[in-house]
């Protein structure tokens, strides 16, 4: 079957000037020329987690397993130049289903010019499994990076976000030349592509960068798709917590300096909208950013939706939280005890919290506390409080008289 494949390959992969030796022999021969540096990306892609071959054509799985790695090419912010592909077949159909996929593969490998350079496959009792490497090279404006971030820079993003099940997770396109575009023509410190989620994405960059970061979810641009799985029946995440968590939406995530952020958001260079949704920031205290955070969030509270306060009165705000109880880290999220404890909640750069009097004012119980917090004031998944990798911290404050909008001691 090899052989046979190899033969079909050969017949249709076009002339590329950086392949020297390509599929047939035990490896292929790549002339690099004078590039300044090479980047490498391997995706792994499995049938019944990644796609599910019964279920949709094998021609966009394709497609996806090669997006995937031109996606993360994109996030260098570097010049797609070949890639290998590894396939483990079922052992019934198993030609047929590689040929489907390398269908898939092949309009998009010439949309980028990258050649496929060489590969393997085997057949087995298991799935599909689809592993690809690319290889690209660093342009003379250098490779993007996610540990470039700095205080103060903008977070923007490419496109909009969220429900990429009913779709876009398949029908992937690459942000490559949007990416090699912005880097020639601006200056940006860091970036990443958006394909486990917003929040989390953000937090890799963040964590990279050693900064804060801190996310506007009222400018979060929401997909319509994500707006359609949130009406959906039986559906219980809003189309921010979509956009949010849901993940492969393979959009740029961007830490740019400020000034250069307003230029790029007033030219709006690319075929996709450009939206400033945060910024990063310096590492805090915990204690001061929970104050700070308890100030922001007045604008945003739940009990003032019938009423919400107008930016006068945000300006002349007054907020005291002059006494907290030492944060505790807790394993048992559970255990607070509703209107007494408050609640941090942090990933990573990611953090939000509530007062203890929200859970009071508003009736909920002590699992739609925690999601809330996650989903409206941390970005995260609704779930994420129940995820080992996010830290929960209870505290005790001050009392928020709804009445008066205040805080007092």
């Amino acid at each position: 079957m090899e052989s046979d494949l190899i033969a079909w390959l050969r017949e249709r992969l076009p002339p590329h000037p950086c392949l020297r030796l390509g599929p047939g022999d035990d490896a292929a021969i790549l002339d690099m020329g004078a590039q300044a540096g090479c980047v490498v990306t391997t995706d792994l892609l499995t049938d019944q987690v990644d796609f599910v071959v019964g279920e949709v054509d094998p021609k966009r799985i394709g497609h996806k397993a090669l997006a995937a790695n031109l996606s993360d090419l994109a996030a260098m912010a570097s010049h797609p130049l070949s890639a290998v592909v590894a396939l483990a077949l079922p052992r019934h159909g198993g030609q047929q289903l590689a040929v489907a996929l390398y269908e898939g593969m092949l309009p998009l490998a010439e949309q980028f010019d990258l050649t496929i350079a060489a590969g393997d496959t085997n057949s087995w009792n298991g799935p599909l499994v689809v592993c690809i490497t690319a290889i690209g090279s660093v342009t003379q404006h250098g490779p993007l990076l996610r540990s470039g971030a700095q205080p103060g820079d903008r977070i923007l993003v490419t496109g909009a976000l969220g429900g990429s099940i009913l779709g876009k997770h398949l029908d992937v396109q690459p942000r490559v030349a949007e990416a090699l575009l912005l880097n020639e023509r601006y200056e940006l410190h860091a970036g990443i592509d958006v394909s486990d989620g917003l929040a989390v994405d953000l937090a890799h960059l963040a964590t990279e960068s050693g900064c804060g970061a801190v996310l506007d979810v009222a400018t979060v641009p929401i997909s319509q798709a994500a707006h359609e799985l949130s009406s959906s029946s039986g559906d219980d995440q809003s189309a921010l917590d979509h956009a949010l968590g849901d993940g492969e939406d393979f959009e740029l995530l961007l830490a740019v300096p400020p000034s250069e952020a307003e230029r790029m958001l007033a030219d709006q260079p690319l075929g996709v909208p450009l939206t400033a949704i945060g910024q990063f920031t310096t590492e805090e205290p915990l204690i001061e950013l929970i104050a700070k955070m308890a100030t922001a969030s007045a604008t945003g509270d739940p009990r003032f939706l019938s009423d919400p306060i107008t930016p006068a009165e945000f300006d002349e705000l007054e907020i005291e939280i002059s006494v907290l109880s030492p944060l505790e880290l807790t394993d048992d999220p559970l255990t607070l005890r509703l209107g007494l404890d408050g609640i941090y909640i942090r990933r990573g750069c990611v953090s939000g919290c509530f007062l203890p009097q929200v859970a009071t004012d508003t009736g909920w119980n002590k699992e739609q506390f925690l999601s809330f917090c996650c989903s409206h004031k941390a970005g995260l998944p609704p779930d994420a409080w129940k995820e080992p990798d996010t830290e929960v911290y209870l505290f005790t404050a001050d009392v928020f008289d709804a009445a008066s909008r205040n805080i007092k001691n």
